[in-house]
């Protein structure tokens, strides 16, 4: 028996080959894919903390000059906030109590409360509310001004103070570590 061989047809010698860059080219991809985790597996292996173990591993406040600082600096800086918050909430306060004035229903109110409807009191008494209410919204957007330049004045103290220890360096320097890595995988 007399075998001979031949030669494949060009498409499938044609799709042999590239068959095979492709497999040369995954292997290669494969191999630089390794290398990469593998020099980087130190950092990889942070993203796999859990919040307790990230929180645990974050630099601390123990021994650290100025910590005390930073923290009347917070202090203060939260109590600034929350007056911001109430100053804010009385003046809604006010709007809405404008606002129900304007509708008439405080104004029905008063009126009923007071002698002498219907004899030009109506005008006197809503002019009355409205300005009283004026003046305690424009008392308002003027503590809340003052109040704002404060906090930016504290805010830019406790960021100095916060920039000038070694805590929030290194705090720093560890949320850079993940960030990078985080980054540094895409």
């Amino acid at each position: 028996m007399n075998v001979t061989m031949t030669s494949p047809p060009p498409q499938i010698l044609h799709s042999l080959i590239r068959a095979g860059q492709l497999w040369k080219s995954a292997q290669d991809t494969d191999m630089e894919l390794m290398a990469s985790v593998s020099s980087k597996r130190d950092k990889l292996s942070i993203l796999q903390l859990s919040r307790e173990e990230l929180s645990e591993r974050m630099p601390d406040e123990t021994g650290v000059k100025g910590g005390e600082l930073r923290q009347i600096l917070a202090d203060e800086l939260s109590g600034l906030l929350i007056r911001l918050a109430e100053e804010k909430t009385a003046r809604q306060h006010s709007l809405l109590k404008l606002k129900e004035i304007s509708d008439g229903t405080e104004l029905c109110s008063r009126l009923l409360e007071s002698p002498g409807s219907g004899t030009g009191v109506e005008t006197r008494l809503a002019t009355e509310l409205i300005r009283e209410m004026g003046k305690e919204i424009r008392a308002s957007v003027e503590t809340q001004k003052a109040l704002m330049e404060e906090i930016e004045a504290k805010n830019v103290t406790f960021q100095e103070a916060r920039n000038k220890d070694g805590l929030s360096k290194s705090r720093a320097d560890f949320c850079e570590v993940i960030a990078t890595t985080v980054t540094g995988i895409n």
